[in-house]
């Protein structure tokens, strides 16, 4: 299991732990899914002004890049 380092108070963190435990199971299908409703969370909730990341986006480019690599 890949450990996260994500409060599992908050949503990302809830999310996060499902993710972690549920991944290897997703098909190809399905994690692509994932991966572009991810991206889109990303671009909208996760860039300052400026278009660099803030926190929330930096943990959301973890779990992107997470997603990529199975």
């Amino acid at each position: 299991m890949i450990r996260v380092a994500y409060s599992v108070c908050s949503p990302l963190g809830i999310f996060a732990s499902w993710f972690c435990e549920c991944m290897p199971t997703l098909a190809q299908d399905e994690r692509e899914e994932l991966r572009g409703a991810l991206v889109e969370e990303m671009t909208s909730a996760g860039l300052r002004a400026d278009d660099e990341p803030t926190d929330y986006g930096r943990r959301l480019d973890d779990l992107i890049g997470r997603l990529a690599a199975f």
